[in-house]
């Protein structure tokens, strides 16, 4: 992979992080470059990333897939209470 497209992989995987969504038109307005380009770099990406995005139908666009889940997550438990502080110490 050259320079330029390595930059194009990098570009749409941060887009991906940063704004959740990416489409062909980001990427030609990005880099300047053709349709068919642009296409080609989406699925080159996903290609090299599986799972990272899905395209979405209903808004014409690839969007981020959720990260896989690792397990059973525990919710946060209670947080210790500060002891009250002491009022009319004199101080």
């Amino acid at each position: 992979m050259n320079y330029f497209a390595n930059l194009r992989m990098e570009w749409i995987a941060e887009t991906l992080r940063v704004f959740g969504s990416i489409n062909r038109g980001h990427i030609e307005r990005k880099f300047g470059i053709s349709t068919p380009q642009a296409s080609a770099d989406l699925k080159q990406f996903a290609d090299l990333n599986p799972g990272v995005m899905r395209y979405d139908t209903r808004k014409k666009r690839y969007v981020a897939s959720p990260p896989p889940e690792s397990g059973p997550t525990r919710a946060p438990g209670p947080q210790k209470a500060l002891p009250p502080a002491c009022a009319g110490d004199g101080a």
